[in-house]
């Protein structure tokens, strides 16, 4: 770590992780001025790396999780306790596109069916091929094991209008 001759700058500002965009201006440009350029920008990569592991939740009962550049998206605690034991989910297809709202795919139970939807629009990179095989990893770990797909080249703003998980919670203390 080089010396922070700017009062403006913390040390907490400094460990802040930089983004790829500021590693490379960091690798380009020399000299004292351009880092403190660099550190300068750091605390709005503070708020993306806050965000960068987050789980957000719809009035739906879809979370997603953010690690890095993944958002990772399944259903609730709550939604798998609603539905009873899962007996089929339909997966989406990888490299498929998807916007905000659009059906992922559909998780059937021994009480009803109901379409997963995208609480954001990306890419699916990955998809949980376990719940092919044992879809009752929703009921026994929904927010972890049991997770759905994995989406890259997400829009993050779209997570502005989602729930945290303290709000979700509060959320279905209302229902």
């Amino acid at each position: 770590m080089h010396k922070n001759s700017n009062p403006d700058l913390t040390r907490e500002h400094i460990d802040v992780p930089l983004n790829a965009e500021q590693k490379l201006i960091r690798k380009v440009c020399m000299g004292n001025t351009a880092k403190y350029k660099v550190i300068a920008r750091q605390p709005c990569a503070a708020k993306e790396t806050q965000r960068n592991y987050m789980k957000y939740y719809t009035e739906d009962h879809e979370w997603v999780e953010i690690n890095g550049d993944t958002a990772t998206i399944g259903i609730s605690e709550y939604a798998a306790e609603q539905l009873g034991e899962i007996t089929y989910v339909e997966l989406p297809e990888e490299d498929d596109d998807f916007i905000i709202g659009d059906c992922l795919g559909e998780v059937e139970s021994d009480k009803t069916s109901c379409d997963i939807y995208s609480p954001i629009s990306g890419t699916v990179c990955h998809v949980n091929e376990g719940l092919a095989y044992d879809p009752s990893l929703i009921n026994e770990s929904p927010e972890d094991k049991g997770w759905i797909c994995k989406l890259e080249n997400f829009d993050s703003s779209e997570l502005d209008d989602m729930m945290t998980e303290d709000a979700y919670l509060k959320f279905i203390d209302t229902l």
